[in-house]
């Protein structure tokens, strides 16, 4: 994809020379402009060094032959401009076209997407001539303005206006959708359960969630709507994809926590995505912290709710279900008899371990691959192992034909 970066005058525009260095990693044809107010802060020669194919400084734009914010308009997949300070955001959303950037953003074809990152300070965010212009900025076309986050700025006092983690912009310029057509409303569950033994303990698992992170980005660069149901002890989960506008998010704990806002928010989804590792084990739970003398070799637990069971017994005719199942072995009758118990439209069996008693390597936890087989009916669609990302490209396939 070829990608067009406008750096604006702002303190935080030094954020441009990383994103550029992971924008190109991934395999993006990455050009930089700098404005004025941005030459200022950083140099436009160290982004040749970061992977960026050009670079041009304000004063570029009638230096070729050509006229270069024309042919970078056309050039472009999509542009982002970050950071984007108050001015050039009151610029933009007012249609003037006073140096390089702004007027490469004015001969964009409506159909190309513009990111939009703002930075500056919180009295400066919060004043109505610049939220009247973001909202204005907003209604054009394909651009999209993203929220900034509340931290220490740099003329040292705390509030909104912080622009956000390079991690955070690049998970938001590689989800964005790429079209606009209609698409579907889709339910995922990801990560672990949660459930308490005493105050103090509680059952789970390794599952880190990063499966349900890749089909996420996958289903919203598709242009789908995402609400995502996780759980589990991995703090980051889903962080880097904050203000992503396709995309709600719902944090769940136990079993019958996942159960109850799964059954609540399924209604008028047209697929469901049940990747979340939840645990069939629950305790009856003790208030407090179970003393040591009350261990008595054995701790009183019950079956967990089955989700999906509950879910495919209240699925509507056009509604699609994809299950996972978390398997020590794929033995081909366990998945068939799987099947048979939870007819779903696709099954994802992934092949599991700790690591811990056998003091090996997990497998399919805290993974970026995993062993599987694949399942359309009891056919099955693919058996090996597989990069999630790609697991992630193959579900969103799926769920195209639907």
């Amino acid at each position: 994809m070829n990608l067009l970066l406008y750096v604006t005058g702002s303190i935080s525009s030094y954020k441009a020379y990383d994103l550029t260095r992971e924008l190109s990693k991934k395999g993006f044809d990455v050009r930089v402009i700098l404005s004025k107010g941005a030459s200022k802060f950083i140099k436009k020669e160290l982004f040749l060094f970061l992977g960026a194919s050009d670079c041009y400084g304000p004063e570029d734009d009638f230096s070729h032959k050509q006229i270069l914010h024309i042919e970078l308009a056309r050039w472009c997949d999509q542009m982002v401009i970050c950071p984007a300070s108050a001015n050039t955001v009151s610029k933009l959303a007012n249609g003037f076209a006073n140096d390089f950037g702004t007027s490469t953003y004015l001969a964009l074809d409506k159909s190309k997407p513009c990111l939009v990152f703002p930075a500056m300070n919180t009295k400066m965010l919060d004043h109505p001539g610049v939220q009247k212009n973001i909202k204005q900025l907003q209604s054009y076309n394909r651009t999209h303005v993203f929220p900034t986050k509340s931290g220490l700025l740099a003329c040292n006092e705390t509030g909104e206006g912080k622009l956000l983690d390079v991690d955070n912009i690049l998970t938001l310029i590689t989800s964005f959708p790429e079209t606009t057509s209609k698409k579907m409303n889709i339910l995922l569950s990801t990560g672990a359960s949660i459930n308490p033994l005493d105050d103090v303990r509680y059952i789970t698992n390794p599952a880190s969630g990063i499966t349900g992170e890749e089909i996420a980005r996958s289903l919203l660069k598709d242009g789908h709507f995402l609400t995502v149901i996780y759980g589990g002890t991995n703090k980051r989960l889903f962080n880097d994809f904050f203000g992503h506008p396709n995309l709600k998010l719902i944090k769940a704990t136990t079993t019958k926590d996942f159960h109850i806002k799964t059954m609540k928010e399924f209604i008028g989804k047209d697929v469901f995505i049940s990747s979340a590792a939840l645990s069939d084990i629950e305790f009856s739970y003790s208030e407090g912290k179970i003393k040591k003398n009350n261990l008595n070799g054995s701790l009183k637990f019950n079956q967990s709710i089955d989700i999906l069971l509950d879910v495919l017994k209240e699925r509507k005719p056009h509604q699609k279900v994809i299950g996972f199942a978390a398997e020590s072995d794929l033995d081909p009758s366990v998945i068939i008899s799987k099947l048979n118990k939870k007819p779903v439209d696709f099954l994802v069996a992934t092949k599991v371990d700790s690591g811990i008693t056998k003091k090996i390597p997990s497998k399919g936890f805290l993974s970026t691959k995993a062993e599987y087989k694949l399942y359309e009916g009891e056919t099955i669609y693919f058996q090996g192992e597989l990069k999630k990302t790609k697991l992630a490209k193959i579900i969103s396939e799926r769920i195209a034909t639907w």
